[in-house]
């Protein structure tokens, strides 16, 4: 079985990639980064036309904390689509482990822009959950939405946390997009 480590990145971050790629190495699972310029279910495409069985889905904004988040996805709950978040809807901000026999038929739609993106978020991870038959399994606790913010190279996150990993959001509202 083919599990994976996915990391989304796009030119320009090199450094957000790099350091989420650090952040995963270990002995079990091979990380692939894939960079490419259309937004996250590009990404997710990407790795579905590799034929990973499964693979968990990161933002190259990510930091995992600890390992075990790894052990837990794939071994815990081998056959089983993992969420790593339920805000704005299960599997906010894409993040998780897919099932690539969930994806086959599936529409994997292009997101246009970043407003396409975030509404894909929510309507086309709701069709993933209902095409997945095995039950998407939420990571507990997940990642939700906060008041921590941080500045990195003079823009402003905010900083979700859980016991596994750290995201740092850039955009948290539509008034953003």
């Amino acid at each position: 079985m083919k599990q994976v480590i996915v990391i989304g990145t796009s030119n320009g971050r090199d450094r957000w990639a790099s350091d989420c790629a650090l952040s995963c190495a270990n002995e079990k699972y091979k990380v692939d980064v894939i960079n490419n310029d259309g937004f996250e279910l590009a990404h997710i495409l990407q790795a579905y036309n590799r034929r990973y069985d499964e693979f968990l889905y990161l933002h190259d904004t990510c930091v995992v904390k600890d390992k075990s988040l790894f052990d837990i996805v794939f071994e815990e709950n081998k056959g089983k689509s993992v969420a790593l978040s339920d805000h704005p809807g299960i599997f906010g901000m894409y993040l998780g482990k897919y099932m690539n026999s969930a994806l086959k038929g599936m529409d994997i739609p292009s997101a246009n822009d970043k407003y396409d993106a975030v509404e894909y978020e929510v309507t086309w991870t709701r069709s993933y959950v209902n095409n997945e038959s095995s039950h998407t399994v939420l990571l507990s606790p997940p990642l939700h939405d906060g008041y921590n913010f941080v500045t990195i190279n003079n823009k402003m996150y905010m900083k979700l946390e859980n016991d596994w990993l750290i995201k740092y959001k850039g955009t948290w509202s539509r008034s953003m997009l």
